[in-house]
């Protein structure tokens, strides 16, 4: 569960220690003994799997393998239809008996229980939430984009302006137009494209 509520699927030993207690009150007062049973598990069962090295060096990342990704995300957790996945997905032979006995399993497949059904639930959310942060950061960093163009523009034009007397010449006023006040005018001349960027990608949603 701590591993499919990370966003990139990953979650390093000491984060999947952190997730069990913010989430479980049950061992924050049962010492130590139960990290070591989750640090086992990990190793011994081939339903995880190392997924690299820490950014910081502390520890390896820990992931589900990818022959029970989608079980797992279902809230199916069976082990022993989860090691029969990856002893395929690692073409090593299974026997005929377990074949059948996971069509049975298939056919007399229970209902979800509550809990797995809000974590499941809980996993969809932290999904979304994350996807909206990222399109909103995009939206930010366009709109900036699109201003400091703007602003680049403003400022060329303020310098052909100051030195064509030509211009001056044309349009009278323009010699009381600052490089500010011509910034300004930029800005609001491109204003409206800006604001429709921002609003066609703040507005996306996930397919």
């Amino acid at each position: 569960m701590c591993i499919l509520s990370s966003p990139e699927k990953r979650m390093v030993l000491n984060d999947i220690y952190q997730f069990i207690l913010d989430n479980y009150p049950y061992y924050r007062n049962r010492g130590s003994g139960w990290r070591n049973s989750v640090r086992h598990n990990l190793s011994l069962n081939e339903c995880f799997q190392k997924a690299g090295r820490a950014a910081n060096g502390k520890g390896h990342y820990w992931t589900i393998h990818p022959a029970n990704m989608e079980d797992f995300m279902l809230g199916d957790f069976r082990r022993r239809r989860a090691q029969r996945k990856v002893r395929r997905w690692n073409n090593m032979d299974v026997p005929s008996d377990e074949s059948d006995d996971e069509s049975m399993d298939d056919a007399n497949k229970p209902p979800l229980p509550e809990h797995f059904k809000r974590s499941i639930e809980m996993h969809k959310r932290l999904e979304m939430s994350y996807h909206h942060k990222a399109v909103s950061a995009n939206a930010e960093a366009s709109t900036a984009a699109a201003f400091m163009a703007a602003a680049a523009a403003a400022i060329s034009q303020a310098s052909s302006s100051s030195t064509s007397s030509s211009s001056l010449a044309d349009n009278p006023g323009a010699g009381n137009l600052t490089p500010i006040n011509l910034i300004q005018k930029q800005l609001q001349r491109q204003n409206s494209a800006v604001q429709l960027v921002g609003s066609s990608t703040l507005n996306y949603r996930s397919p």
